[in-house]
């Protein structure tokens, strides 16, 4: 998630964005997708609806992809700090900021053969150094850690090869 003020609102937080009730835009993808479903349980840490903003005289907009949000029904949604670094967006920022993340998940129903999401899991983790030209977002991908940390249960297929790498026990 992306979270941009103009430098002339002098927000530099989320936390200020909310105290200051301002009117603001928010686009995200329909209700249901993983994206809304984030931004949702974000503003909930927050205590701030949709309702809310557009009692500011803010507007939400859906639009984009669908996603299997409804999938994920854990407590725990697999959130961690990261980072944009100013270099991402030099025009509009003048340091880091801290945002939460969430990591690259990929889903398949239970009853994917467990041989099918074996190979997909081996290609994936034996393939890590090409997996960046696909999305630069992917050169953080390490196959010893990737399986920790998913919000959803891990498939037996992919299980199967972290244990036989050594990666899990």
């Amino acid at each position: 998630m992306h979270w941009v003020a103009g430098k002339k609102t002098g927000v530099r937080t989320v936390q200020e964005l909310i105290e200051k009730k301002l009117p603001i835009r928010v686009s995200v993808s329909p209700v249901g997708s993983v994206d809304e479903f984030s931004l949702r349980k974000i503003l909930e840490i927050y205590g701030v609806s949709y309702r809310d903003i557009r009692g500011w005289g803010g507007r939400v907009f859906f639009a984009g992809y669908s996603n299997a949000a409804s999938l994920l029904k854990e407590e725990d949604y697999a959130y961690s700090r990261g980072v944009i670094p100013r270099s991402v967006y030099p025009d509009m920022m003048d340091q880091d900021v801290m945002t939460p993340v969430m990591g690259t998940v990929i889903i398949c129903h239970k009853s994917v053969p467990e041989e099918v999401v074996y190979a997909i899991t081996k290609a994936l983790c034996e393939n890590k150094d090409r997996l960046p030209e696909i999305h630069k977002s992917m050169k953080v991908f390490d196959p010893e850690t990737a399986w920790k940390g998913s919000a959803a249960p891990l498939h037996p297929g992919a299980e199967r090869y972290y244990k036989e790498q050594g990666y899990m026990k």
